[in-house]
């Protein structure tokens, strides 16, 4: 009898546990399912949140368009009393400089309308990993393995394309690649690059002031918080919106790419970190979007292996949100906007190679296409519309 009440206290305990067990897996499962519901709830949210961005960028669009086309019925009537018939009008595309792989001096310019590419005078100098700014309707090509800076005239170029460039006074204070340049106030900002001096290589983290009139100066109004080069900037009134690049210290040297945002006030000299990027990247395109955004297109990851990414970034919400991927991979590419076209030129592909290839995108159409190439394959070049 003993033994019996022993093996009946002994199934009693095993289904207590087996009870037990039971009752911790179901509230387990219980937990997992509530979870799984909070995740397809947020899903859910952030698809429509997604959805209501891009339609919102959509509604920029047109509203750029709109105005663009009233801007241009207004310039044209302008220019039909100021200029004579037949000045080509067309906002085009100027690509300079680059390297492929030697540093190049070449010029070239693209008409959409036709789709033809025209070369232009070549620049006085080489210009690889230079910088670029429009100001006063005149084309400034900064720095590049170089401390020269160069103008020509856009109005001018498109009437006569066999005129030649212009060294400017002013001068980058040492040789510089991978800076970014923007123009404030009439004054020329360089952002950042690689300071390329024979055996002191130096990736700076400086903002400098450069003056384009007669007598030049330079002044360093800040530093960032890291030294950068191949980073990308974008302006947005008095604020200076820059992302991403690579942190090295040597030029052959294993580079780190950054993710990061920074948004400098120039006219209180004060930093703001953002929100970083999805993804660390250097040496990519990029333009600026409507008012409160801008497009990132290619690059360079981690391991300096070349993307085909891109991204649309929003300075306000601080928010990123991903578009169709480029048809090819492109490290050292460069990008303008002409109306409502984004076109990416050049870069490096997967292989190394230096590419000549064009390629578009529109929203509308939500896909990239290829566009003719260039007469000269080009990486790290400067571009402009």
């Amino acid at each position: 009898m003993d033994t019996v009440n022993a093996n009946l206290a002994s199934v009693t305990e095993k289904l207590d546990r087996i009870g037990t067990n039971v009752e911790a897996n179901m509230e387990s499962v219980q937990n997992q399912l509530k979870e799984q519901e909070r995740v397809n709830r947020q899903l859910r949210a952030d698809i429509v949140e997604t959805k209501e961005r891009l339609n919102g960028i959509t509604e920029q669009l047109e509203q750029m368009t709109h105005e663009t086309s009233q801007e241009e019925q207004a310039e044209e009537m302008k220019k039909g009393i100021a200029e004579p018939d037949g000045v080509d009008r067309e906002t085009k595309v100027v690509i300079a400089g680059g390297a492929n792989p030697t540093n190049l001096k070449s010029v070239e310019i693209f008409s959409q309308s036709n789709g033809i590419w025209t070369p232009l005078q070549p620049m006085e100098d080489i210009h690889s990993g230079a910088s670029s700014v429009v100001y006063n309707n005149q084309l400034f090509v900064v720095g590049g393995w170089t401390q020269s800076i160069e103008k020509l005239s856009l109005g001018a170029v498109h009437v006569d394309q066999s005129i030649p460039w212009e060294n400017v006074p002013a001068e980058l204070p040492v040789m510089l690649e991978g800076h970014c340049s923007v123009v404030y106030n009439g004054r020329l900002i360089v952002i950042g690059g690689l300071r390329a001096l024979s055996n002191d290589f130096k990736c700076l983290d400086s903002i400098l002031e450069i003056s384009l009139e007669v007598p030049p100066s330079t002044t360093e109004l800040t530093t960032m918080k890291q030294a950068r080069r191949f980073h990308g900037v974008a302006t947005f009134g008095d604020k200076i919106v820059i992302f991403g690049g690579a942190e090295s210290l040597a030029l052959k040297r294993s580079e780190l790419a950054l993710d990061c945002v920074v948004m400098y006030d120039i006219s209180k000299n004060e930093f703001n970190e953002l929100a970083p990027l999805p993804h660390p990247v250097s040496a990519m395109a990029i333009v600026k979007w409507g008012d409160e955004n801008v497009i990132i297109m290619g690059g360079a990851d981690s391991n300096d292996q070349p993307l085909n990414k891109v991204i649309i970034y929003n300075i306000k919400t601080q928010k990123s949100y991903e578009l169709p991927d480029m048809k090819y991979k492109r490290k050292g590419c460069v990008a303008a906007v002409v109306k409502d076209t984004v076109i990416v030129m050049g870069g490096q592909n997967e292989r190394g190679n230096y590419l000549k290839s064009v390629e578009s995108f529109k929203f509308d159409r939500f896909t990239w296409e290829d566009l003719p190439e260039m007469n000269e394959a080009r990486s790290h070049a400067t571009a402009v519309a």
